[in-house]
C-alpha cells in the first residue's frame, strides 16, 4: 500500500452532538479526536445549559443531528484505493478545444503519479516540504498533485500574479509550474543553474525548478516528463522509500483571493480534504457511476475534484479559457452529452451580479456590440466576473498574454484593454511609442508638413497619446480644441486637417465644410483645411478618413518609403491649447517641446513624484490640467477615462475600486469634488486639486485619503506655475488664496498703473511674472521678452507664496 501501511478504511465517525448555531447565527463548535476508537466528535464550546439561560434566544438554535461515514485515511491511500477497485474505469477526462480530449484511467492517474513521487524522492524531497504548484488544468494535473502528496510534500496551490510572488512562494523548496507568465514572474526574483537548482535571495527556500510544458520551459528547468522518462528506462524507483502519511497531515494549501490585502495560506489535512464533500454527495445521492462536469481552475477550491476523491465520480474539465467562452457554449453542451455528465457546474449567482455591474460600468464608458476588449489579467477571484461582463456588454474579449507576441498585432481592432501586472502595462507603454510612429507615417503620406497645424478634438481613450504624438513626430502642431465651446470657424483657423471622434463634432464641422472623398475637405470659412479623419468608426461621416484603416494600411505594407520624417528641435511648437474664452473669444496659447518637458519635469521633481506612481485623473486630456504631464514629466502611469463615467457622483464607489485595482498613488480630484471624501479603507501617497478656493478645511478633510494634498496653479498660458505641499504638520500655514510657491526659475515684478516696477511690499492689482518656459499667444502680440499679465495677484515674501486677491471668499 502506499505510504508502507496497511490501514483499515472501514472506521467510521460519528456526528451525534448538537451543532449550534448561536447567537446571530455564528457557529460555534469545536473538535476532539480518540486515537483509539478512530472517531471525530463534534460538539459545542459552550456549555448548553448556559446557552438555555434566559439571556439566549432560543430560536436561534439549530439542531442537525445524523451520522456519517467519514474515511480516515490519504489521499494517496484513496487514489490506490479507487484504482484497486476499477483500474480501467475512466477517473479524468480533459478538453483543450472541440476536436483535442484526453482521458486518464484510476490506474493510469495512481501509476503516474507514484512515478511522479518517486521523481520527487531522487531529487531529495523531503515530508512536510511545501511544493508551489501553479499548472492549468490539464489531464495530468492530479498526477502532479497526488506524486507530490505520495512523496510527502505539501501541494501549495497558488495563483501566481495574483500576489506578491516572494510571499506566495514562502518557504516553497520545489517550484513546479507550465505557462510563461508564471516562469517570468519567477526568474524576476530568482536564477536557475544547471539541474534546475535555484538560488534567490528573494526565496532562499526554493531549491529546484520543474516544468510540465516543454514550450514555455526556460533553460536549465527540469522536464516532468523527462524525469519520468528516466525512472522508466533505469529503473523503478522502487528502492525508495514512500514516508508514512498520516490523515490529520496537511495535504495542500490554497491561496484565498487578497480581497484584504495579502492573500493568505489555507492549510487543508487529507482527513478534510477527503471528506469535505461527503455530506453533500449523500444528500444529492452522488455515485461512482455520475460524471460532474467543471469548468473551474483545478486549483481553486470550487474546482478541485472533490467529488472523484469522496465517490470515484468521472470528472469532466479542461482549459477554462475554452470552456468559458460565451462563443463555445454550443460546444460546451455537445461535451455534456457526449460524457453523459450527470451533474453540471455552473457560475453562481454572485459572479452572475459582480458581471452585471461591469457590464454596465463598459456601457456608460460607451462599449459597442462587437467591440474587442483586450484582456488580460492574472488568476484573481473576479477573473470571470470581468470577462463574462464584457460579453454581456456586447463585446468580444480577446485574451491575451503580453509579452508572447508583438503587442500592437495583440491589441489590432481592440477598443478598450483591461490590464493588472506592471510588465503589461510597460509593454503597453513601448506600443506608444511604436503607434505614434505608425500614425506619423500615416500623416507624411497624405502630405502633411512640418509645421502644419493639425486640429485634434478627440475624447480621452488608449490611443489619445497615440495621435497626438503621432501629430508631433510627423513635425505638425497638435492643436488641442475644445469645438462647441465657441464658433467652429475661429477655432479651426489657420489649421490643415482636422482628427475628431463624436457624432456632435462631426455635425459641428460640417455645418462648415463639405468632406470630399479621400478625405478631401472644401470649406469656404477655413481656407486652409485639406484634410478631414475620424478615430472612431461608428462616428465616421462619408468620405471621412479613419484613422485604424491608414494606420493598418502602413503595417501591411510596412511602409518605408516617402519622405523621412522631419528633425525637431525642442524650440519648435509642439501644441496649441485653446483658452476657456473667458474674455469673449478663446486664444491660441503656443508651447515648445522644451517648454512642455521642463515644465513637467520640474514639478515632478519638486514634488517628488516618479516613474513608479500611478496617477488617476479624471479630466480632459484636451485640457491643461488632464493632459498626461506626470507621463512625460517622469513615466508616471496615467489613469483615466471617458470624464462623464468618472464625473458621475454615482459612480463614486467605482472609482474608488479603480483606484484601489490600478494602486493610485496620487489622485485629481477637483476642488467641489474634496468635501465628498469619506473613509474608503485606502490611502493614496498624495492627493492633487488646483485652483485659488482651495481652504484650510479643505485639505483638512482630504487626510481621510492621503496623507499629502498637493495644491498646485497654472494656466493655459504657463502650464503649472505654483505648487504647495500640505501635510498635517504644516497645514496650519495655508492662508486664505494661497496659490502656492513659484517653480524654480520663475521671475516675478511688480509694476504700476505706470507700468514701472514697484517694492515688493506695494499692493497693485497688476504682477507679471516671467516663466523660463516661455509660452507664447499667438492670437495676440506677447508683451516684451515674454513677460505675461495676471490680475489680481500677490507676492507674499515671508511665506514665498503668490495670493490671489480680490475675491468674496464667503
Amino acid at each position: 500500500m502506499c505510504g508502507g501501511r496497511q490501514v483499515n478504511t472501514n472506521r467510521s465517525l460519528e456526528c451525534s452532538q448538537h451543532c449550534l448555531h448561536a447567537l446571530y447565527a455564528l457557529k460555534f463548535t469545536s473538535i476532539s479526536y480518540s486515537r483509539h476508537l478512530g472517531k471525530k466528535t463534534f460538539s459545542p464550546i459552550f456549555n448548553e445549559e448556559k446557552l438555555n439561560g434566559p439571556t439566549m434566544l432560543k430560536k436561534s438554535y439549530f439542531h442537525q443531528p445524523g451520522n456519517i461515514a467519514y474515511s480516515y485515511e490519504t489521499i494517496p491511500e484513496r487514489i490506490q484505493k479507487l484504482a484497486e477497485e476499477k483500474p480501467d474505469k475512466i477517473a479524468m477526462v480533459m478538453y483543450h478545444s472541440k476536436d483535442e480530449r484526453y482521458e486518464i484511467t484510476r490506474k493510469e492517474l495512481y501509476d503516474r503519479s507514484v512515478k511522479f513521487a518517486r521523481c520527487l524522492l531522487k531529487l531529495g524531497i523531503k515530508k512536510g516540504d511545501p511544493v508551489a504548484y501553479c499548472v492549468s488544468n490539464c489531464i495530468n494535473w492530479m498526477t502532479y498533485d497526488v506524486g507530490i502528496l505520495m512523496a510527502g510534500g505539501i501541494s501549495v496551490h497558488l495563483l501566481l500574479g495574483a500576489a506578491d510572488i516572494s510571499k506566495a512562494l514562502d518557504k516553497c523548496t520545489f517550484i513546479i509550474l507550465d505557462a510563461k507568465e508564471n516562469w517570468d514572474d519567477l526568474l524576476s526574483v530568482a536564477k536557475i543553474h544547471p539541474g534546475g537548482k535555484i538560488t534567490s535571495d528573494t526565496c532562499p527556500s526554493l531549491k529546484i525548478a520543474i516544468a510540465v510544458s516543454s514550450d514555455s520551459r526556460p533553460a536549465n528547468v527540469l522536464q516532468a516528463s523527462e524525469l519520468i522518462a528516466e525512472i522508466n528506462a533505469k529503473d523503478d524507483g522502487s528502492f525508495l522509500e514512500f514516508p508514512v502519511l498520516d490523515p490529520e497531515d496537511t495535504a495542500f494549501i490554497c491561496l484565498t483571493s487578497g480581497t484584504t490585502g495579502t492573500p493568505k495560506k489555507i492549510h487543508h489535512s487529507h482527513f478534510n480534504v477527503l471528506n469535505c464533500t461527503a455530506t453533500h454527495d449523500e444528500d444529492v445521492n452522488i455515485t461512482c457511476d455520475d460524471v460532474i462536469y467543471n469548468s473551474r481552475p483545478m486549483a481553486y477550491i470550487g474546482g478541485y475534484p472533490f467529488c472523484y476523491l469522496n465517490t470515484g465520480t468521472r470528472f469532466v474539465s479542461g482549459d477554462t479559457i475554452f470552456l468559458s467562452e460565451p462563443e463555445n457554449f454550443e460546444t460546451v453542451v455537445d461535451i455534456w452529452r457526449k460524457e453523459g455528465c450527470t451533474f453540471v457546474g455552473l457560475a453562481p449567482k454572485e459572479l452572475y451580479d459582480r458581471s452585471v455591474k461591469f457590464a454596465r460600468c463598459l456601457l456608460k464608458l460607451g462599449i459597442k456590440k462587437g467591440d474587442r476588449v483586450a484582456y488580460c489579467v492574472s488568476n484573481c477571484i473576479n477573473w470571470m466576473t470581468y470577462d463574462v461582463g464584457i460579453m454581456m456588454a456586447g463585446g468580444t474579449s480577446v485574451h491575451l498574454l503580453l509579452g508572447a507576441a508583438d503587442i500592437s498585432k495583440a491589441l489590432d481592432k481592440c477598443t478598450f484593454i483591461i490590464l493588472d501586472a506592471k510588465e503589461h502595462w510597460d509593454d503597453l507603454l513601448k506600443d506608444l511609442y511604436v503607434k505614434s510612429l505608425r500614425f506619423a507615417q500615416v500623416l507624411n503620406k497624405l502630405g502633411i508638413n512640418k509645421g502644419d497645424r493639425v486640429a485634434y478634438c478627440v475624447s480621452n481613450c488608449i490611443d489619445w497619446m497615440v495621435y497626438d504624438v503621432g501629430i508631433m513626430m510627423a513635425g505638425a502642431v497638435s492643436v488641442h480644441l475644445l469645438m462647441g465651446s465657441a464658433d467652429v470657424k475661429v477655432t479651426l483657423s489657420g489649421c490643415v486637417m482636422v482628427i475628431l471622434d463624436s457624432k456632435e463634432r462631426w455635425n459641428d464641422f460640417v455645418g462648415v465644410a463639405e468632406i470630399l472623398p479621400g478625405g478631401k475637405v472644401s470649406c469656404n470659412e477655413c481656407p486652409t483645411l485639406k484634410l478631414a479623419m475620424a478615430v472612431d468608426p461608428e462616428c465616421r461621416p462619408d468620405n471621412a478618413l479613419l484613422a485604424s484603416e491608414l494606420m493598418a494600411e502602413i503595417e501591411d505594407a510596412k511602409y518605408v518609403k516617402g519622405p523621412q520624417l522631419p528633425v525637431l528641435d525642442p524650440d519648435d511648437i509642439a501644441l496649441v491649447n485653446q483658452t476657456s474664452g473667458t474674455t469673449g473669444t478663446p486664444k491660441k496659447v503656443c508651447h515648445t517641446h522644451f517648454g512642455i518637458v521642463n515644465n513637467l519635469t520640474i514639478y515632478n521633481v519638486i514634488s517628488g513624484f516618479h516613474a513608479d506612481d500611478v496617477i488617476y485623473n479624471n479630466r480632459p486630456m484636451a485640457y491643461t490640467v488632464g493632459y498626461p504631464l506626470n507621463y512625460i514629466g517622469t513615466g508616471t502611469t496615467t489613469v483615466t477615462g471617458d470624464v462623464r463615467f468618472l464625473n458621475d457622483p454615482a459612480n463614486n464607489d467605482f472609482l474608488v475600486g479603480i483606484w484601489k485595482k490600478e494602486g493610485c498613488t496620487l489622485v485629481y480630484m477637483q476642488p467641489q469634488i474634496i468635501k465628498s471624501i469619506r473613509d474608503y479603507g485606502f490611502r493614496t501617497k498624495y492627493l492633487l486639486s488646483t485652483g485659488d478656493t482651495i481652504t484650510e478645511q479643505m485639505i483638512r478633510h482630504s487626510f481621510l485619503l492621503t496623507n499629502a494634498f498637493c495644491l498646485i496653479y497654472g494656466s493655459t498660458e504657463t502650464l503649472i506655475s505654483t505648487h504647495r505641499i500640505f501635510t498635517q504638520e504644516n497645514i496650519t500655514e495655508h492662508e486664505k488664496g494661497m496659490l502656492g510657491v513659484p517653480l524654480p526659475g520663475m521671475e516675478m515684478k511688480i509694476i504700476d498703473e505706470k507700468e514701472e516696477v514697484v517694492d515688493i511690499d506695494f499692493f497693485s492689482f497688476f504682477l507679471y511674472f516671467f516663466f523660463f518656459l516661455s509660452s507664447f499667444l499667438s492670437s495676440s502680440p506677447c508683451w516684451a521678452e515674454g513677460w505675461f499679465v495676471k490680475v489680481n495677484f500677490f507676492l507674499f515674501p515671508f511665506l514665498l507664496s503668490l495670493f490671489l486677491l480680490s475675491r468674496d471668499w464667503d
